[in-house]
């Protein structure tokens, strides 16, 4: 009887550990994708700024 609560004992607190670990990967993997999309949106931002910047500086030129 015993042995049967020790294996069961055993066996929730793996369960539960896999679970915490799988919650936490799928957390820092949700946190670099939306860093990497953030990254990405500044990016594009800068350079629409640096091209409309360009442009409106060769129209006043030329």
């Amino acid at each position: 009887m015993v042995v049967v609560v020790v294996v069961v004992v055993v066996v929730v607190v793996v369960v539960v550990v896999v679970v915490v670990v799988v919650v936490v990967v799928v957390v820092v993997v949700v946190v670099v994708v939306v860093v990497v999309v953030v990254v990405v949106v500044v990016v594009v931002v800068v350079v629409v700024v640096v091209v409309v910047v360009v442009v409106v500086v060769v129209v006043v030129v030329v």
